[in-house]
């Protein structure tokens, strides 16, 4: 009878096994996107840098600007603050006063703050339902098994459609031609660890403007008090226009501070 019982305990927990092995990581990753939803407050360092050159291809007309800053961001019941410290409002007051003097004068803090945004911040700090609904726009291709550092995970990959870059249906009207592939790589509970977007793109406005732009993302996350947070923004943009061409990269990170 003992004997029995242990056979029958192997076969049941080898059943659950197989239904959790089982699950389509899609539904999982929804699923856990949906319970991601946490609320208790968050703190953090807020940090962005990026580069942008313009006419790329034109040595005497090329220009290059940078941008660098750090700001605390928190969230909580009352909402979203931004805190900027009395050392960065010092620098941009330096800046905003150079700026008046040379129109060329470089204003890297300056630049970097007026990239904030209230709705960015806010994706950041709470991912979830950007996620579901970027992956309720794409169109699912196929799920793959992925070694994420060295650790057993899956890879969901989708097509990416144009509304989902493009927000705006008239300036859609002007794209021809467009690729977009958007990668999610999840843990075994569904948990997401890191996406990649990837999308290019040609277009023609009236008769003289041609552009192409090629663009490449990765982002990665971490959940806090169960709330899904985007801890690290990579990203590099290259536009290929009649007038120019035009390339910028840069990073966005979150770090979390203790309670």
């Amino acid at each position: 009878m003992r004997t029995l019982n242990s056979l029958l305990t192997v076969f049941c927990c080898s059943l659950a096994f197989n239904a959790v092995a089982e699950t389509d990581g899609l539904s999982l990753l929804k699923k856990t996107l949906s319970e991601l939803q946490g609320s208790l407050p968050i703190s953090a360092i807020y940090q962005r840098a990026y580069k942008e050159i313009s006419d790329a291809d034109d040595k005497n007309d090329r220009k290059e600007t940078n941008g660098l800053m750090r700001v605390l961001v928190t969230k909580d019941k009352q909402g979203l603050q931004v805190i900027y410290p009395k050392i960065l409002l010092a620098t941009i007051e330096q800046e905003t006063a150079a700026k008046a003097i040379d129109e060329d004068a470089e204003t890297p803090t300056l630049n970097a703050v007026n990239g904030i945004n209230a709705a960015g911040l806010h994706n950041q700090l709470s991912s979830a339902n950007k996620m579901l609904r970027e992956i309720n726009k794409a169109t699912f291709i196929d799920e793959q098994a992925y070694y994420y550092n060295d650790i057993p995970t899956r890879l969901l990959r989708f097509n990416l459609p144009l509304e989902a870059v493009i927000n705006d249906a008239k300036t859609r009207d002007y794209v021809s031609t467009f690729e977009g592939v958007y990668k999610i790589v999840i843990d075994n509970d569904g948990v997401p660890l890191e996406t990649q977007i990837e999308f290019k793109g040609k277009g023609r406005a009236f008769l003289v403007l041609s552009v192409k732009v090629d663009n490449s993302e990765v982002s990665k996350f971490e959940v806090v008090d169960n709330r899904l947070v985007r801890v690290h923004h990579e990203y590099s943009n290259a536009i290929y226009s009649t007038f120019g061409d035009n390339m910028s990269s840069g990073v966005n990170m979150l770090t979390i501070l203790e309670k």
